[in-house]
């Protein structure tokens, strides 16, 4: 009798992110991932532009490879007796273990120049804002929460539309490379549940599942008394939650969820947007204040420049994190810490 096909970490014993070959194969096949190395560098679009060392982080980790830029230091700790794993090598460590508000930052000014580029014909100028979050201060906090609550009292927005009708948008960068992951089996207390394990098997199944509970929350399904949701069947109970925009949704403003992986990969969703601007930008009449760069190289087309200036701005944050902490990790070891 043959035997069944292996499971991935069955080949990789030393992987520690559960399928993440697969999962950066489907990752790097949406739209997005690769639209950095679709255009050349133009001294013009100062985007475009990314060093060596950070661009040679970023291919390495499209293609799945052992990060150079941390090799010697992970050599030596390993000569010294330290554990490296793959997690280590491929970067997944020090990026997930550091604060990605450098990349989510990034996206979402990204994001927001593609968002208020384009007047429509005859329209009046939709007016956007990034919404302050404050200092990180407990008043400043209160203070940004007052300020938005507005448009939604139980989260400050990333972006809003603050022309009527007002409008929020949540950006989301997330990492589809996790150590540990939810099956999304639910509970019998708690009902169904998302999950962040299914990567490999289709696009966006580490985040979306479960970025689309945190922001949108989830909507009761079944009778209370009926069994916990059952994935592979359809059937069973998945209990209410409110998500971030709770109060948003409620009152009848839209929110809009603009969710990008760290491959620099943009959600069904996020698409769909940047289409819609794009189409009211070749509208006769409408305008289009995007700065498109000069060279003869530069797209000068409004999604592909856009796509190329979100995915590549992810991309280029996590890279310096990378190189961040390859000065990092040999400071340490150069004065005998672990």
């Amino acid at each position: 009798m043959a035997r069944p096909p292996l499971a991935f970490d069955e080949y990789n014993a030393a992987a520690v992110v559960p399928n993440r070959e697969a999962t950066r194969l489907i990752s790097c096949s949406q739209e997005g991932s690769g639209a950095f190395v679709a255009r050349l560098p133009d001294l013009t679009v100062s985007s475009s532009i990314i060093g060596s060392d950070a661009f040679l982080v970023i291919l390495q980790r499209r293609l799945g490879l052992y990060l150079t830029a941390l090799a010697p230091i992970l050599n030596a700790a390993a000569a010294d007796g330290q554990v490296i794993t793959e997690y280590e090598r491929l970067g997944d460590a020090d990026i997930n273990a550091s604060n990605n508000t450098a990349r989510h930052n990034a996206a979402l000014h990204a994001a927001y120049h593609a968002l208020k580029s384009v007047i429509p014909p005859g329209a009046t100028p939709p007016s956007y804002a990034l919404c302050d979050r404050g200092d990180g201060s407990p008043a400043s906090k209160e203070d940004a929460k007052r300020r938005w609550k507005w448009v939604n009292a139980t989260h400050i927005p990333d972006i809003a539309r603050v022309s009527a009708p007002p409008f929020g948008y949540e950006l989301k960068a997330y990492t589809p490379f996790n150590q540990k992951v939810a099956l999304g089996h639910g509970s019998n207390a708690k009902g169904g549940a998302p999950s962040t394990a299914e990567g490999h098997i289709y696009a966006f199944g580490c985040t979306e599942e479960n970025i689309r509970k945190l922001v949108y929350g989830l909507k009761q399904i079944g009778d209370p008394s009926d069994e916990k949701y059952d994935r592979s069947t359809g059937k069973g109970r998945v209990d209410k939650v409110d998500g971030q925009y709770a109060d948003a949704l409620q009152r009848g403003i839209g929110v809009a969820l603009l969710l990008v992986e760290t491959t620099g990969a943009l959600s069904a969703g996020f698409m769909t947007i940047l289409r819609i601007l794009a189409k009211q930008a070749r509208l006769p009449g409408a305008t289009d204040l995007t700065q498109y760069g000069e060279g003869r190289a530069s797209p000068k087309a409004f999604l592909t420049h856009h796509v190329a200036n979100i995915s590549t701005a992810v991309q280029a944050a996590d890279a310096h994190t990378v190189l961040n902490a390859a000065t990092s990790r040999a400071q340490r070891l150069s004065h005998g810490f672990a």
